[in-house]
């Protein structure tokens, strides 16, 4: 991934890429320089702010973690990520629960994602 990161360093995906192998691997702080330099790149992407929303948690710093999630709610309310970074859980099963009617071949995934909100992970 690093590779694809020099190679198209322009791509915000190829950042946020990055940054869920960094996370996946317990470095936080290589993950959140992938996503700051995706933030630098597309700052009106949801994705971006919800991804940076997670790591500033997984490193203790929940004031800038609330920052991204509410800038992420801000750009994508319709997006169940959104709902439930912004704490607002019933609007996230509830958005999934749409998906799920318009796409029925998503019901396992989105049945597993709706037992892990009610959970509360």
């Amino acid at each position: 991934m690093q590779k694809q990161v020099a190679r198209y360093p322009l791509d915000t995906r190829e950042h946020i890429q990055l940054s869920y192998a960094y996370r996946a691997g317990g470095d936080s702080t290589d993950a959140l320089a992938q996503i700051k330099a995706a933030e630098a790149l597309s700052p009106t992407k949801e994705d971006v702010w919800t991804t940076a929303g997670a790591i500033e948690w997984d490193v203790g710093d929940l004031r800038a973690a609330q920052e991204a999630f509410d800038k992420a709610y801000a750009l994508g309310p319709e997006f169940p990520a959104a709902y439930y970074a912004a704490g607002n859980r019933s609007a996230a099963i509830a958005t999934i629960r749409q998906a799920v009617a318009r796409f029925p071949e998503a019901a396992a995934s989105g049945q597993a994602a709706i037992a892990q909100i009610q959970a509360g992970k």
